[in-house]
């Protein structure tokens, strides 16, 4: 049965709060979940105030560190449409500040989740209004260039881990 839109992102958010809470107890991390300011006006159903920056943030070894889950049910690519203008410019201008920021996308058909952090996706993104450019990023470029997320102990998803090994690389 495929995912209602509404509900896609959702599964791969439970298990990152899952993780994230693990973190909190190890004093590995602490990330927060974002919530998006609502407005009610009387009569009127409630609508979202402002755009969000990223699902998650917090702080990560002294580090402010910001990210987005994102899932799709294809099996072939990941759409770029899926990442919002202003989820891009929060993750950029976060990687500018010297922050850690990235999106874990998650294939629901393989049960995979991949680790996509600022520099490829700002490849991608820049190229997509290029003649030719691409509309999505293939499945097989993630298995190519992209660390998976794996299941670690009681982290049900560690991606904490491949931050770890992110910032070996800055130093």
């Amino acid at each position: 049965m495929a995912a209602r839109k509404a509900n896609l992102g959702k599964y791969l958010e439970r298990l990152v709060i899952q993780s994230n809470r693990v973190y909190l107890l190890r004093q590995e991390a602490v990330i927060h979940q974002a919530h998006p300011e609502v407005k009610t006006i009387k009569g009127l159903k409630p609508f979202y105030n402002s755009k969000a920056g990223l699902d998650f943030y917090g702080v990560y070894d002294g580090k402010y560190i910001t990210f987005d889950t994102k899932e799709t049910g294809s099996k072939t690519s990941f759409p770029l449409e899926n990442i919002k203008d202003h989820q891009y410019g929060t993750l950029i201008n976060t990687e500018k500040q010297n922050g850690i920021a990235f999106f874990l996308v998650r294939f629901n058909y393989f049960g995979e989740t991949y680790f996509l952090n600022a520099e490829q996706a700002r490849r991608w993104w820049e190229q997509q209004n290029e003649k030719n450019g691409r509309k999505s990023i293939p499945y097989k470029w993630f298995l190519e260039n992209c660390k998976v997320v794996k299941r670690q102990s009681a982290v049900a998803l560690d991606w904490l881990s491949i931050v770890r090994e992110e910032l070996g690389k800055r130093d």
